[in-house]
């Protein structure tokens, strides 16, 4: 472990004690007697922002809200997600600031005093380490039960890590359902597609078929594909394939002229700016796509779009819990183990890329010249 690494994880462990000294709460629910059948209020805090962690948890609010209708749930969750909560979950939110502090948690609590006239009783988190706003949220809803994976604060009285250890994220939703009375053999575990028929009729009038959308863009900077291997895939698209591209992310101003240069008209213009609504909606009127490990491979699996996934190959147990989804079998991860993301060249992974485009497509001659 570097220096860096070192100093990070000794501030962080500094900052848990000091803050379980001031917001220290134990929930004291009976594990045994946990029903979802018993609850009133369930809270489920999403305050990361998170565009993936948005899609991956529809099937457990699906099938909680089918099994559990009298239940009220809320979400605490930052703007940008808001809309998949209330416009496509149909559930009540309260928003707070993306790296919300806790007094700004406790302002929009203030604010939404009326949703919590039933008082929660359950709290639910996906964060592997509390900060501050997760401790403080515990301590001021004081739930019989908080559950979640996060080990090292001693607060989860209902921990779902050791039930899910190794498996798809969906399945710590799918044992949390179990665990809860709603039998993993009723559960539906599809996702639910981010988008309205609003923004479906939007991304219909952009997304000119057949076409690959291109998402080379992770949250971290080791999840990016360089521009070299950018560059060659695009090449390869319109040297190799008669597909359109949508550039799902903005390309540099050099990146940008160098696609419209060897795509000419096949090179679809997108909006400016979208909501991810909107974006959901584009990739689900793709054809296939492209993605590097982040939201764009969730929000595909949500709308069965294939996607030729690209993982960093140092972390294999990482790519088991955020890879494709179990049911899209029309999904594929590519890993190089011992590489980054942004370390991939276009050769690394080109005879895969296209073994995947010839498997998704060989009955459609149109699409590939081969």
């Amino acid at each position: 472990m570097g220096l860096g690494k070192i100093w990070h994880s000794l501030r962080d462990r500094v900052r848990l004690v000091y803050n379980l000294r001031r917001w220290r709460f134990k929930p004291d629910g009976v594990v045994k007697d946990f029903a979802f059948a018993h609850l009133r209020h369930l809270v489920i805090a999403k305050m990361d922002g998170k565009l993936g962690d948005s899609q991956v948890i529809t099937p457990f609010i699906r099938n909680l809200r089918r099994a559990c209708p009298q239940l009220a749930v809320t979400v605490i969750c930052t703007p940008n997600v808001a809309p998949i909560y209330q416009d496509i979950l149909g559930l009540q939110t309260v928003e707070v600031p993306k790296k919300a502090q806790p007094h700004q948690v406790e302002e929009a609590l203030k604010g939404a005093q009326t949703l919590f006239a039933v008082p929660c009783d359950a709290l639910l988190t996906t964060e592997p380490n509390f900060r501050s706003r997760d401790l403080y949220l515990n301590y001021l809803l004081k739930p019989a039960y908080l559950i979640g994976i996060e080990e090292r604060s001693g607060t989860v009285n209902l921990n779902l890590k050791p039930r899910s250890l190794g498996k798809h994220i969906t399945q710590y939703f799918a044992d949390l359902l179990a665990a809860g009375g709603i039998p993993e053999s009723v559960q539906d575990p599809s996702y639910i597609p981010l988008y309205t028929s609003k923004e479906q009729s939007k991304a219909v009038g952009v997304i000119c078929k057949p076409c690959l959308g291109i998402a080379p863009f992770g949250a971290s900077s080791h999840r990016r594909l360089s521009d070299a291997a950018l560059q060659e895939l695009m090449e390869f698209i319109a040297e190799r394939t008669t597909f359109n591209a949508a550039l799902l992310f903005k390309p540099s101003g050099q990146l940008k002229q160098h696609a419209e240069a060897l795509l000419g008209e096949r090179l679809l213009a997108l909006p400016e700016k979208t909501t991810v609504l909107e974006y959901a909606a584009l990739i689900g009127q793709c054809s296939v796509i492209l993605s590097v490990d982040s939201a764009a491979v969730h929000l595909a699996n949500g709308s069965r779009v294939p996607a030729f996934c690209l993982y960093g190959g140092l972390d294999p147990d990482g790519i088991k819990r955020w890879g494709p989804a179990p049911f899209a079998s029309e999904c594929t991860a590519f890993s190089k183990q011992g590489s980054a993301i942004d370390e991939l060249s276009f050769a690394d992974f080109k005879p895969a890329f296209f073994d995947f485009l010839q498997r998704q497509f060989h009955n459609e001659l149109t699409n590939l010249k081969g």
